[in-house]
């Protein structure tokens, strides 16, 4: 599976782009470099359930190619 799930990052009210937030996350927080970030494509990016509570909800990414995954993970905790 190419599937990451990614937890803890804020949603943003004014923007429902769960994408971008996910790239800026890697380049901001993991500490890739802008230019492979730029190059990963997604099948699929988005929030799981409803917003029900305070907490953000988790962001399930479907990555197009397995070594794209193998560069995040490797840079996760």
């Amino acid at each position: 599976m190419r599937d990451l799930i990614f937890s803890g990052i804020p949603e943003n009210p004014t923007s429902d782009n769960p994408e971008a937030l996910l790239k800026d996350f890697m380049i901001s927080k993991l500490k890739l470099p802008p230019d492979p970030v730029d190059n990963i494509t997604f099948h699929r990016v988005h929030r799981l359930g409803g917003p029900k509570s305070k907490r953000p909800r988790p962001i399930i990414a479907k990555l197009e190619h397995y070594k794209h995954k193998d560069l995040i993970k490797s840079k996760g905790a």
